[in-house]
């Protein structure tokens, strides 16, 4: 399976202050960091000079999300449940036997399912729906087939379907870290030398950086 490339940027710079931005995107979701202030004074002189640092890079996934939910229908809601329940463990159990341990539920619903009746003029009960929703997380993306594999239950099991939900590529926190750290330096470089060319062409040069503020937020 071809593996999609997710994107991260550092970069603006704004006046006495630097700002690089950290930016990374998945087709589902992005993610923005502002990570620094950085201003440069300079040589025989109390100006400072104010510059933008920017990088871009492109890196693999290295982390598989799928969400997947079991929905049962029933007229008796105990009954519904229990029988959701039982095809939710066996799905749980089946992708375990594929070697996959991070698995989490994320969502669990209870839903009455109403039909009009013309005859009386109100809506009356016809049963529950019961949805249970997890979240699987894995590394291997070699791993993706046997997943779907093991999603298919029995037919035995009526009025009960799994649904594949998304399936996303992501970065694990520890390279997200690992990547942040990579490309702040990598802009703030690019800062200095934006700020050294300024400073030449002015006849004068960049001492030393006099200030660095870290203002890193995320949003998703």
């Amino acid at each position: 399976m071809k593996e999609n490339s997710t994107l991260l940027i550092i970069g603006s710079i704004s006046l006495i202050l630097l700002i690089a931005l950290f930016v990374y995107e998945t087709k589902d979701q992005e993610v923005v960091y502002p990570l620094t202030n950085y201003t440069l004074p300079l040589q025989q002189s109390s100006s400072t000079i104010t510059v933008n640092g920017y990088h871009e890079q492109e890196f693999s996934p290295d982390r598989a999300i799928l969400y997947i939910t079991v929905s049962t229908e029933g007229k008796d809601s105990q009954e519904t449940q229990s029988q959701n329940s039982k095809v939710t463990n066996e799905l749980i159990e089946r992708i375990k036997s594929e070697g996959i341990r991070d698995i989490e539920t994320t969502d669990y619903r209870i839903d009455l399912l109403n039909k009009w009746d013309s005859n009386i003029n109100k809506y009356v009960k016809e049963g529950v729906r019961v949805s249970n929703s997890i979240k699987i997380t894995f590394k291997d993306f070699s791993r993706i087939s046997k997943i779907l594999d093991a999603s298919q239950i029995s037919s035995n099991y009526e009025k009960t379907f799994v649904n594949i939900g998304s399936l996303q590529f992501t970065l694990s926190d520890e390279k997200q870290t690992e990547i942040k750290t990579e490309l702040l330096a990598q802009a703030s470089k690019n800062a200095k030398e934006k700020a050294d060319a300024i400073a030449k062409s002015l006849g004068t040069k960049v001492t030393k950086v006099k200030t660095i503020e870290d203002t890193s937020k995320n949003y998703f």
